[in-house]
């Protein structure tokens, strides 16, 4: 019937499903990603008698919201979760709704529908002490060399494994002991670094570069535009692969107390600030602001 394609009978999924697709031209693939999940999954929570993705547009109000907002967080998602999911994806696509004149009033007046407390505490740095470090890169040197060069990078340089995985050869200068980290890779998609700081140009530390160029191919076979850093068959390294795949059973063989590979970061951070350098050149080399780095580790400095 005619009346059934009218505004008020579009449902949140419908126009939810159009609204990814618009932001695909927007954002970082990996958040397309995201989006869909909450799509597939979180708009299927039931709301009374039907599921929240089911409500139209027209008869959606706070009440919903609310609703769905108590139901995510009895489920145990934490409040940082719960928030992102509803008041930054859905109020994005909510606003937009309104722009298209599917959503008369507002739904979001912090004034009756306000976001979760966050009361998760931040997890603390618990970085890899340097007896843990050199343990870790003994044995891939010896267990699994393919790695060694990777793992040993990001020990001594601390960058996030999203820009180590997205360097190029054409990034790395070893005569002059520079690296410019200006990409990332996440879920196989290549894009900008996380914020404007993070791009930047880090001095290599002459252990790096002694490691880099014993095992760096001859210039003449050095293609610039080939990864860096690559699985043994020479595709780009996937971060949640090489953690499951290597990263825990090396642990697990030598143990070492299991944490993220992301840990190397602080470690290498921690570190720096235990033998005195100073906050401005861990900056530059990290991308972090200063006020976050000493905030973190304060009580390495």
């Amino acid at each position: 019937p005619a009346e059934d394609l009218s505004p008020s009978h579009i449902t949140v999924e419908a126009y939810f499903k159009g609204w990814i697709k618009k932001q695909a031209e927007r954002v970082r693939a990996h958040r397309v990603k995201d989006y869909d999940a909450i799509r597939r999954h979180v708009l299927k929570t039931r709301i009374g008698q039907q599921t929240f993705g089911k409500i139209a547009l027209g008869l959606l109000n706070v009440s919903h919201l609310q609703s769905l907002q108590n139901k995510l967080r009895a489920k145990g998602l934490k409040a940082t979760s719960v928030n992102g999911i509803i008041h930054s994806c859905l109020r994005a696509m909510l606003r937009d709704a309104r722009v298209d004149g599917l959503i008369k009033v507002s739904l979001f007046d912090r004034d009756f529908f306000k976001p979760l407390p966050i009361t998760d505490s931040k997890p603390s740095i618990d970085p890899y002490t340097p007896e843990e470090r050199e343990t870790i890169l003994e044995a891939f040197r010896t267990k699994r060399p393919h790695y060694y060069r990777f793992v040993f990078f990001h020990f001594w340089q601390g960058p996030r494994p999203s820009e180590s995985t997205a360097l190029r050869r054409e990034d790395l200068d070893l005569r002059y002991a520079r690296a410019r980290i200006h990409r990332s890779l996440v879920q196989g998609h290549e894009a900008g670094t996380k914020t404007v700081r993070s791009n930047r140009e880090i001095n290599l530390h002459d252990n790096v570069v002694k490691v880099l160029s014993d095992e760096n191919p001859t210039p003449l076979s050095v293609i610039p535009d080939d990864y860096l850093f690559t699985t043994p068959e020479g595709t780009p390294i996937d971060e949640t692969n090489f953690y499951k795949r290597e990263w825990l059973p090396i642990l697990k063989a030598k143990k070492v107390r299991p944490r993220p590979f992301y840990n190397t970061r602080h470690s290498y951070v921690s570190f720096l600030y235990s033998i005195g350098a100073r906050s401005g050149f861990i900056s530059s080399q990290t991308g972090d602001s200063i006020k976050t780095l000493e905030t973190d580790y304060a009580k390495y400095i």
